[in-house]
């Protein structure tokens, strides 16, 4: 039998790093999401793309963005549609969409479940698209 030899490249401790880190980031998440899901609703993912995915979903598009002659964000339709999703969101505060349609359009999937499920799958898929880019280690 030929005996494999276990040299400990760079790359090699450089992957046991990444992976450790990556691992735990989803640990964290997944705890943050659930045991303090109240806090997270004026997070800039669920007060803005879940909310404007959520409207998209709906056929509610023209409610991005405030009409011509508003004077300002408060009270938009975005910012009543915030205040009438996310149940824990202050009074105080005013969520408003500045991005283009077709974002909104690409959390519209996401938008089918709970803001902190969702949260939770985004950041899942970005750290799954960082896990499959190609990157060279020097």
């Amino acid at each position: 039998m030929a005996e494999r030899s276990s040299t400990v490249t760079p790359y090699r401790v450089l992957l046991f790093i990444a992976t450790v880190w990556g691992l735990t980031q989803i640990l964290f998440l997944v705890d943050a999401n659930f045991s303090r899901a109240k806090q997270f609703q004026e997070s800039d993912y669920i007060m803005t793309f879940y909310v404007a995915g959520h409207l998209v979903a709906a056929g509610q598009a023209a409610d991005l963005y405030p009409t011509d002659n508003a004077s300002s964000f408060i009270g938009s339709p975005f910012d009543r549609a915030a205040h009438r999703l996310l149940d824990s969101l202050p009074a105080e505060t005013t969520a408003i969409y500045m991005y283009s349609p077709l974002l909104a359009w690409l959390f519209a999937p996401l938008s089918h479940v709970n803001a902190n499920v969702s949260l939770l799958i985004w950041h899942v898929l970005s750290i799954a698209a960082l896990a499959l880019t190609k990157q060279s280690v020097i």
